[in-house]
This record gives C-alpha cells, structure tokens and sequence, in this order.
C-alpha cells in the first residue's frame, strides 16, 4: 500500500509574534512547519508568502490578524486578543485565557503562571502527545530538559540584556507631556530590556521612538494614562490601538517602508509637539 504524507496546513500569523499570535497557534495544535508570517498592517492577502516566497493557497488560516481571525471588539472600544474568538479557548483555563488578553490589550504581564507551573505544562503536553520512558531510553525527561533549558536559559538571557540596558538607559533623553515622563529612544526597543529599566528605575510613562520611517509612542505596560486615541484626528493613516496605549506609523509587527504620511509628524521632535499641543 502507498504511504502518504499529509500535506501541512498553511498558517499565517502577524510577523513578530506575541502571546496572544503564539497561543492561538497552541491552541490550534499547529506544528512550526505549517506557520508562516506577514506583516500585520497588510490590507491583501499577497499570492506569495513575504517569508519564504511559497504560493499561499486559496484557504490559508490567518490568526491574529485582520485579514482572518481577530479579536472582537468589547462594549469600551477595546479589541479584546483574537485567542477569546477560538472555540478552543472555551475549555481553556480561563485564568490563561484571561491573562493573554489582558497582555495582549495593555501590554501588562501577570504572574499567574510559575516556572514550576510551566515544567508542569510541558510534562503535561509531551505525554499527551505519547512520550514515556517506558522503552528506557528516557525521552520525556530529555525533551523536559531541553523545553526547560531554553526556557531558563531565556531569563537569563534577559538578566544580561538588562545589564547591557542598564548602561544604554543612562544616555538616554527624557521629555515631560503633561506631566508624563517620555524616554526618547533612537528606535523602537521594546522588545529588548531597556523599556523595563526606563520605567522601573527611571519612572518612565512610555516611551517616543525613531526607526528610519517608522515613528510612534506607546504607553509602558501597566500605565493607564496618556489616551493616543486623543491624537487619532491629528494622525490619519497612522495605526492607534484601540486600548490607547499607542500611536503609531511603522511598528515591529508592521514596518513601514516609506515616511509617515504628509501633514502627521516626520521626525521625533514634530510628534512631541503634537503631543503637547493635544495633551497640555
């Protein structure tokens, strides 16, 4: 009899992904193989994957994104994370469920979910998928440590990235709006240490960033105020999260490759005046 493969699914996640991309992916029970990744600003579905150059097929499945599954908008204006829109998240634990939202909604991280917790998780789910020592060659265990290795390898990773963060934030400018505290960075460095060491040890409220052509400001995680949706009429065609926590053109899930449109803010200094000009 002919063995055959079964071809893989075609999965479109936002390029960058976050929690709320990563867990509707895990939530779906998809394999590394079958993901692939456009920026999350597109409008068209390209015939060509911008990742790997391979023909999207007619019924791909796009999580987290506005060209397929993406999370509903709550009674506030809020979009809540695309993971609430799975049925798969129904018999999810909730407090999981809960927490991607809120992360993916304010950027805030709850620590609801230990270390000791994840090694269960991962002993859990390699066992669910038929891996035992039975046969004595110890496979679980090895699979477990090595999960477990790139995850504590990771934090301390992001210990040395502080460190380096730590030397990179005392060169850095500072701007008040409206009593807000701005740390004004050459680029977007969110996803490096540095924002962390902004705000915890430099009482930083958010932060203004330049990278070639994109240009934005975000609120840091767990602050509450300014509202960049206040800026929405002054900034047509730039991305503003519905939460507020961000006025945008060009991020790291949407890089933008031409100057921000004409008559909206070119350059840092322009952006922090309109900022002033709306908020003071």
């Amino acid at each position: 009899m002919k063995q055959t493969t079964k071809k893989p699914k075609f999965i479109i996640l936002h390029c960058n992904p976050d929690l709320d991309a990563c867990a509707c992916a895990a939530l779906l029970g998809v394999r590394p193989e079958e993901v692939h990744f456009i920026p999350a600003d597109l409008k068209i579905l390209p015939e060509k994957c911008p990742c790997c150059g391979e023909k999207i097929p007619s019924n791909p499945i796009i999580l987290d994104h506005r060209l397929g599954l993406k999370g509903k908008a709550g009674h506030n204006g809020e979009t809540h994370a695309a993971v609430n829109s799975l049925p798969e998240a129904i018999l999810s634990d909730p407090t999981l469920i809960q927490e991607i939202d809120e992360q993916d909604k304010t950027g805030r991280s709850s620590p609801n979910f230990n270390l000791s917790q994840i090694l269960e998780a991962v002993r859990a789910d390699l066992k669910n998928n038929g891996m035992y020592n039975a046969d004595g060659s110890y496979k679980l265990d090895r699979a477990i440590v090595a999960a477990m290795g790139r995850v504590i390898r990771g934090l301390n990773l992001i210990y040395k990235q502080k460190q380096v963060a730590r030397k990179a934030a005392q060169g850095i400018r500072f701007e008040k709006v409206d009593g807000y505290s701005f740390a004004i960075v050459p680029k977007d460095q969110g996803r490096n240490q540095l924002y962390t060491i902004l705000r915890d040890e430099y009482g930083a409220n958010g932060l203004i960033y330049c990278d070639g052509y994109n240009l934005g400001v975000h609120r840091f995680p767990g602050e509450v105020e300014p509202d960049f949706r206040l800026l929405k009429d002054k900034l047509p065609g730039w991305f503003i999260h519905s939460s507020g926590f961000l006025a945008a053109w060009g991020t790291n899930k949407a890089p933008k490759h031409t100057f921000p449109p004409a008559g909206t803010p070119q350059n840092l200094d322009e952006l922090l005046t309109l900022m002033r000009e709306v908020f003071e």
